[in-house]
């Protein structure tokens, strides 16, 4: 089934390792660089859509 195939995305704004344990469909993405790069693109008055074609997930 295309569920059991299925990825959780989360990301590590809030800690989540017991459930990450308990559950291996869950990945976390990385905001950190996403946030920085946006809180500068915002002051420039830059585009923001960049940001959202580059996203990669962490183990």
């Amino acid at each position: 089934m295309r569920i059991e195939r299925s990825i959780v995305v989360v990301t590590n704004t809030v800690p989540h390792d017991v459930q990450k344990m308990q559950c291996p469909k869950i990945k976390t993405v990385d905001i950190s660089i996403l946030l920085a790069e946006a809180i500068r693109r915002i002051h420039n008055k830059e585009s923001m859509s960049y940001l959202f074609k580059n996203v990669t997930l962490e183990d």
